[in-house]
């Protein structure tokens, strides 16, 4: 096999120091959709300038990222197989060849863009009446094939219309390459503002709230509907059942074209009386406004609305917990979201948990999900976030950090700056455990010790009356515990800040805290930020430890309020805390603004979600992405890469469902130690000269950069 010649130190600084972790954002605001085919829909959406391109299966509800960072907010998108064009910012036109992959900027602008059956046609004003229509079959290049009057262009069973006025309107056959204009006699001379044709005969055509109008001969002839009074078309399947929502009576039906009308009752997108599409077998309806839109499906009529998208919470997102499918986000002003799909989509509980910001949140089953705020007030929720009830009630300024417990649940503390409570009755009711001042974190074991990192000492807290024993003092000087966590009664770790050199300090324990271990330490930028006021005492950052497994160990700030200071990164150690290496969270955020990352939370060792500020969710998809050696590399969809024997004595086998073009076998400190070019899908990595322990190895294809870590024994 063929060496590949690697100037290591290059290499190193590409893979380690750009190592990035890919993010699918799963709260969005929704910018717009079309129909691609059958069942199938492209749904723009994104926060801020940032957008993501999604394709939608309302059959099976699959969803797959086309593009999932973009920095144009699209609408108005239309698909002939991979081929694609749509409308960004103030007509500009975007086209695609490769299901939007990659993307440029036409030179023509449109107002608004349909697909036809021999490519695109696009419509732009060029008066207050008049426009010019263009016909395309690439998105790029556009001719010049008709100027008439302003009017909708749609397309039904093969005839595209250009439905200016009853009176003079132009139809194709050929998918707008040439147009018929016609001008029958009779027909009002008024401006239609939308148009819904059923077939090539009968249609709708509206000209406001007030008056409409109805063809069964393909526009010789047009009717006035009688009555109207300020109403707004909502969905017609044909010209005997049409739903409308008029201003005075709300949602009514018609069966006998217009003539008569009568409250209607069917289940509405968010109780909303929205335009509804029809895709296929399926509607599909569209609410909000200003960008913050949400879109909806359903099998038809009468039939329950399921949300695609969860429209975006203004308020800041601080803290996110899961167990299996079920999951809480918390953030300000009261606002909880629950999902019960691992993250996949959210639901807004109906009625805020209070006015204060909900600082931290816990689910332990499905029968017990606990909130607290700022002021420490606690809910407790008995049915998978649906409905809450409020436990305990606190007027003072404790905030709540988190939650945590024994195993058999009858010892629950929420830790609060300050002062803690215990509930010994699963959240029912609750009382404060003692007063700690200064910084201090806890943890719960498994069998119910509560334990305290407090400066230098770790105290067990009596949970009768909340006095504490001193269990061990860190011998080593300017020593500040910041968090504590246990993985049972006898192991765990706690991260401490020297306050001197502002290093971070890891400690670990396999007997309870009898004795303990430092074994490793993290640099300066981890545990502080500049102070403005006074440069010489920085700000002890935020951190939160997750141990994966262990000897698996997560590290990451949240909270960060320092623009220099970015709170996107991931400190990995996979030997308790003895070396690490780093992974920064592709931000999702307002472009140039401060990544405040508030909350994590690991399903797995490679899976997570994480909540940002102004109500933002990512989650990964569970790999990880190289962006160094090549910039424009991304996660476009998702491929498997099979490993085995794992662990292995020597030899290492990968299967993959796409080519593999270059494996490169890292040891624990990031050193490139076997770099080999495959160009197949199955492969051989000889690892028997190696010696035991752990190892990464980076499998490259034309879609992505995967790592596994292998264990040789």
């Amino acid at each position: 096999m063929k060496k590949l010649v690697l100037l290591g130190t290059f290499i190193l600084t590409y893979l380690l120091g750009n190592a990035q972790i890919v993010n699918h954002p799963q709260s969005f605001d929704g910018y717009g959709w079309s129909e691609k085919n059958g069942s199938n829909i492209i749904l723009s959406a994104g926060k801020y300038s940032e957008s993501y391109i999604i394709n939608y299966d309302l059959s099976n509800g699959v969803y797959t990222y086309l593009n999932d960072s973009m920095s144009l907010r699209l609408s108005n998108i239309n698909m002939i197989g991979n081929v694609g064009v749509a409308i960004a910012g103030i007509n500009n036109v975007y086209y695609t060849n490769n299901n939007w992959q990659s993307f440029a900027q036409s030179t023509t602008q449109l107002d608004k863009i349909i697909r036809t059956n021999s490519g695109f046609l696009g419509k732009a004003s060029t008066s207050s009446s008049t426009a010019n229509y263009y016909h395309s079959t690439n998105g790029n290049t556009w001719t010049l094939v008709l100027n008439a009057l302003k009017g909708d262009i749609v397309e039904k069973d093969g005839k595209t219309w250009i439905a200016s006025r009853p009176n003079n309107y132009h139809v194709s056959y050929d998918g707008g390459l040439t147009f018929t204009n016609k001008t029958p006699f009779g027909p009002p001379s008024t401006n239609l503002s939308e148009f819904i044709p059923f077939d090539t005969l009968n249609a709708i055509g509206i000209a406001g709230a007030n008056l409409w109008y109805y063809t069964t001969d393909g526009g010789d002839n047009w009717t006035t509907f009688p009555g109207f009074s300020n109403a707004s078309f909502i969905y017609a399947s044909n010209l005997d059942t049409i739903y409308t929502n008029f201003s005075s009576t709300g949602l009514n039906m018609s069966i006998d074209t217009g003539n008569t009308w009568q409250p209607a009752s069917i289940p509405l997108p968010e109780n909303i009386a929205s335009r509804m599409y029809e895709v296929g077998n399926y509607l599909v309806s569209q609410i909000g406004w200003n960008g913050q839109n949400a879109t909806f499906f359903s099998q038809g009529i009468g039939m329950p609305w399921t949300q695609l998208q969860k429209r975006v919470v203004s308020e800041d997102y601080n803290d996110v917990c899961f167990k299996g499918n079920k999951g809480l986000i918390v953030g300000d002003n009261g606002v909880c979201s629950y999902s019960h799909d691992k993250g996949k989509t959210y639901n807004i509980v109906s009625t805020t948990l209070g006015t204060e910001d909900l600082k931290a949140c816990e689910v332990f089953n499905d029968t017990l999900m606990l909130v607290g705020d700022r002021k420490s007030n606690i809910w407790v929720s008995k049915d998978a976030g649906l409905t809450w009830n409020k436990n305990y009630s606190n007027s003072l300024n404790y905030i709540a950090k988190k939650f945590r417990a024994s195993a058999d649940l009858t010892t629950i503390v929420l830790f609060r700056n300050g002062q803690n409570v215990l509930s010994t009755n699963q959240g029912l009711t609750w009382n404060v455990l003692g007063s700690l001042g200064g910084t201090f974190d806890g943890t719960v074991t498994p069998l119910g010790k509560v334990l305290i990192v407090s400066g230098a000492n770790i105290l067990e807290m009596n949970k009768s009356n909340g006095s504490t024993t001193l269990i061990k003092t860190f011998v080593e000087p300017n020593v500040q515990g910041n968090v504590i966590e246990m993985i049972d009664d006898n192991n765990g770790y706690v991260i401490a800040i020297n306050t001197t050199d502002t290093t971070t300090v890891i400690f670990r324990t396999t007997d309870g805290w009898t004795t303990y271990t430092k074994t490793g330490t993290l640099n300066s930028v981890l545990t502080v930020e500049p102070n403005p006021l006074v440069p010489s005492f920085p700000y002890a950052m935020n951190l939160a430890l997750h141990v994966i497994a262990p000897d698996t160990l997560y590290i990451n700030r949240f909270n960060t309020s320092n623009a220099s200071v970015s709170s996107n990164v991931v400190y990995k150690s996979f030997n308790g805390g003895v070396s690490w290496i780093t992974d920064s969270i592709v931000p999702y955020k307002q472009g140039g603004s401060i990544d405040r990352l508030q909350g994590m939370h690991y399903f797995s060792d490679e899976t997570y979600v994480s909540v940002w500020e102004d109500g933002r969710i990512v989650q990964n998809t569970g790999n990880i992405i190289i962006t160094g050696i090549e910039s424009n590399e991304k996660m476009l969809e998702q491929h498997n890469v099979n490993v085995f024997p794992n662990p292995t004595v020597d030899i290492v086998h990968l299967n993959a469902d796409l080519e593999i073009q270059e494996v490169y076998l890292l040891d624990i400190s990031g050193k490139v130690i076997v770099s080999e070019l495959v160009n197949s899908k199955i492969h051989q990595l000889n690892m028997s000269e190696l010696t035991a322990g752990l190892y990464f190895l980076r499998i490259k294809t034309d879609k992505a950069i995967t790592t596994k870590k292998i264990m040789k024994q």
